[in-house]
């Protein structure tokens, strides 16, 4: 690619963000375009309950499902000696929850800005200490506090009935021991590998402790009541090979919980005890070994239709689940943890692995389907075989198929445009004879960030045992690139579905030419864990980079077999006209606005600029602040009527999208700004 930009009113003293996102497996479920040939094969819901339990022996059966969303407030909790009553399922109008709210509390999003559960670490942020509403008013009085902060984790939209009126607020997390706590590997605790779709909590065997989830008002420290009934899932509930390193988590005033058989009619392996049915108060302890293979994914494998799912999820991951349910009106939860001795006891340990639900899962994992199919505007025609003499129109190609149904044809002839593909609609969950490709910013780690050798940070640790440095991938010294390690994975299907190959890689992006920032602390993932890749560029530069794709496991080049696309957002210029964004690639098979996606008025420019190679050049011509700037790429790849207003007339028109044919490892952009 080649970027650029123009100067601003006072040339040399600004910048602009380059912000970019790849399509992600979350993303994909949602954004076919065209229904499933069938709902997703969940069970029907379990019958309601009896009024109240048998004389002197309530049957510890789990409680039905809840609803997503409850049809109407929450009623009033049964007397003590009945269980809680079933909700009906109900499917909203797509897009819409009438009178409900709506929670999402997304690891992937969060942030972990302080990390010291009982004082033990392993690291502890004094200045965000200084700096965060909570701690400064006493949410923790400990010195230093002694808990886990996740900030920006939640999500709540609340709606009226009419949906004239929409409340959308977000809230933080904060993870504390309130009894003595001893880990096994304190390093584990956070985010699953620092940046992960799951957290994680260490404890050393034969020990045992309590812990408190409290939900944060992020922007004055105060606690958070979630109005909306809410999940957490447990993942990983397993024991050693010999019985030992038995897992069991408690909690009190739970509507139920669910597990592999009530959510799919698949055995679990998960023993759940009723121990005060009145009071909601459940234990799930694990029964049955489990080693490293029922350890999930990504969280996005695991909140889709069953049918979309791939066998090892089903058989290995699925069984060892547990789903706790609680109702809305609460502003903390209290858990019990423990685990009991190893075969050499106090030399071992576990993790305790949860997710939440997230607003990516939640489109395809309502267990019905929408009213209507996502309103995508149809495939475009496809062009003529030739152009008119002398004048080929600079329109662009249609939309790309998920899959392509055979392989890509040859390419056309200069004078001709590539010809269009048929959009096709695979079976659900699968993609016959082709390969997918997802390259998902969130699942990403970048352990190293040094572009133009301007750093913000070079990690030598990671260089000297890093494959693809060692091999000589970037002969620098130091090496001049930022590194994306796990950012993507390509699935390959046989024809029968026999077969399947899933295959993950890195990213490694690099300057071909000077390069010159306005703010390098910028580069690399938005706010340093976010779901977008970002490179910033000083106003009046220009300069070349690559995408290197990357077998993390040997540092070769990965050639992707499919085609994929990368997602460019918040083209816009400055206010009276400067600092305009430009992005030149060649080797395209096409492109898309949010005029070709949505029939949404773009307001970004694309010139064809040799139409044989495949040579665009992006270019915006609009104002947009900050307004246009996308929050969660999981309110981005979702059918169109399930975006916010926000998103359709400040984001969309700002967006293009690259779409590059398979057999390619790298590709080279121009990135430019004007003064």
């Amino acid at each position: 690619f080649t970027y650029s930009l123009t100067p601003a009113a006072d040339p040399g003293t600004s910048g602009r963000n380059l912000l970019f996102a790849g399509f992600t497996a979350a993303g994909e479920t949602s954004y076919i375009p065209c229904p499933p040939a069938a709902p997703p094969s969940f069970p029907p819901p379990a019958p309601s309950p009896p009024p109240s339990p048998p004389p002197l022996s309530p049957p510890p059966a789990p409680l039905p499902p809840l609803p997503s969303p409850l049809p109407s407030p929450l009623p009033s909790p049964p007397p003590p000696s009945s269980p809680p009553a079933a909700q009906p399922t109900v499917c909203p109008p797509t897009g819409f929850y009438n009178g409900s709210a709506r929670v999402f509390i997304d690891f992937e999003q969060s942030e972990v800005p302080y990390n010291n559960l009982g004082n033990l670490g392993p690291f502890v942020n004094s200045s965000y200490v200084a700096n965060s509403p909570f701690f400064q008013n006493g949410g923790d009085p400990a010195d230093p506090p002694q808990g886990i902060y996740f900030a920006n984790i939640g999500r709540e939209i609340i709606r009226d009935n009419d949906n004239a009126t929409e409340a959308d607020i977000n809230f933080d997390m904060y993870v504390v021991n309130r009894s003595k706590y001893v880990p096994n590997n304190v390093d584990r605790n956070g985010k699953r590998g620092g940046v992960g779709d799951f957290g994680v909590i260490n404890l050393a065997d034969a020990e045992s402790f309590d812990f408190d989830f409290l939900f944060i008002n992020g922007a004055d420290g105060s606690p958070y009541t979630l109005s909306q009934p809410f999940s957490f899932y447990f993942f990983d509930f397993d024991t050693g090979d010999n019985g030992e390193l038995v897992e069991a988590l408690s909690v009190c005033g739970l509507l139920g919980f669910q597990t592999s058989t009530e959510l799919y009619g698949i055995e679990t392996t998960v023993d759940v005890v009723v121990d005060d049915l009145a009071l909601g108060c459940y234990t799930v302890t694990a029964t049955v070994f489990g080693g490293g293979s029922n350890n999930p994914g990504f969280s996005s494998e695991i909140f889709i239709p069953l049918d979309e799912m791939d066998e090892r999820t089903k058989t290995d991951v699925l069984p060892f689940l547990a789903v706790l349910q609680f109702p809305g009106g609460l502003s903390s939860t209290t858990f019990t943890y423990s685990l009991t001795p190893a075969a050499d006891p106090g030399t071992s340990g576990r993790n305790l692995l949860f997710a939440g639900f997230t607003a990516a899962g939640e489109t395809s994992y309502i267990p019905c389907p929408p009213a209507a199919p996502p309103s995508f505007p149809p495939p475009a025609p496809s062009p003529p075989p030739s152009p008119p003499p002398l004048s080929p129109p600079p329109a662009p190609l249609p939309p790309l198929p998920s899959p392509l149904p055979s392989p890509l044809p040859s390419p056309p002839p200069p004078s001709s445009p590539p010809a269009a593909q048929p959009t096709v609609c695979p079976p659900t969950g699968f993609y016959n004879g082709s390969a997918r490709v997802f390259i998902d910013f969130e699942q990403s780690e970048v352990p190293y960030n040094n572009l133009g050798n301007l750093g913000p940070f070079v990690n030598s640790s990671y260089v000297a045992n890093s494959p693809f440095f060692q091999n000589g991938g970037d002969p620098a010294d130091p090496p001049q690139g930022i590194y994306f390690a796990n950012i993507g994975r390509e699935i390959i299907r046989d024809n029968d579905n026999a077969t399947e190959a899933d295959i993950n890689f890195d990213m490694y992006v690099v300057n071909r030419s000077k390069y010159v920032p306005n703010n390098v602390d910028r580069n690399g993932k938005r706010g340093g864990v976010g779901d977008f890749g970002v490179i910033n560029l000083a106003d009046a530069e220009s300069f070349d980079f690559d995408f290197l794709f990357i077998n993390g496991a040997d540092g070769s080049p990965y050639t992707l077999s499919q085609p994929f696309s990368f997602y460019f957002f918040d083209f816009d210029t400055g206010d009276n006209g400067e600092l305009v964004e430009a992005l030149s690639v060649c080797g395209l098979l096409g492109f898309q606005t949010s005029t070709e996606l949505y029939g949404i008025e773009t307001t970004v420019d694309v010139v064809v600029d040799d139409l044989a190679l495949g040579c665009y050049t992006v270019t915006a011509t609009v104002f947009g602040g900050g307004s246009n700037n996308p929050g969660f790429s999981s309110e981005i790849f979702i059918p169109l009527d399930e975006m916010d207003e926000r998103t359709k007339t400040d984001v969309l028109p700002f967006l293009a999208v690259l779409q590059f044919p398979g057999g390619l490892s790298s590709t080279t952009f121009t990135y430019s700004l004007t003064p």
